[in-house]
């Protein structure tokens, strides 16, 4: 019983050798089964980013004569906002001179031969959100007038 059980053993181990045989190309349930495994990672980030919500554009004076300087003044909230910058844009026609020296803003009235108050709009406009704006206007008044005399 002892020679017939362990020739059964024998015959079951040829046949599994075979079975496994990697040079043959005929295609068993083993031959060809792969594995794929895949890994995700996830990635958390903190977005610290702030909007810009306000702007305020601020002239120092209103109503000036040619020659006369006008400062002005943005005011960005949230203070801590992301972007904070803008564009400075006036109005077509304008009479006033935009200089930006040593990161002040600047503004010249100026005549241009005018005989009439002569009105400008100044806009300030955030980058961070173009519908973000405020708007201001200054009024030259012409040499020689009441509001301005000739020097």
């Amino acid at each position: 019983m002892k020679k017939i059980l362990l020739l059964l053993v024998f015959i079951c181990f040829a046949l599994c050798l075979t079975a496994c045989d990697p040079t043959s190309t005929e295609a068993s349930m083993n031959t060809n089964l792969t594995q794929t495994t895949t890994t995700t990672a996830i990635t958390t980030t903190t977005n610290n980013y702030v909007a810009v919500t306000h702007i305020e554009l601020i002239v120092s004076q209103a109503e000036v004569c040619p020659g006369d300087q006008i400062t002005l003044t943005v005011n960005i909230t949230p203070s801590n906002a992301t972007d904070q910058t803008f564009v400075i844009t006036l109005s077509q026609n304008t009479y006033v001179d935009f200089a930006n020296p040593n990161n002040q803003l600047l503004l010249d009235a100026i005549n241009g031969g005018q005989t009439n108050i002569t009105e400008t709009h100044v806009t300030a406009t955030s980058n961070d959100n173009p519908s973000i704006y405020d708007s201001q206007q200054i009024y030259v008044s012409p040499s020689g007038s009441g509001a301005c005399p000739t020097p």
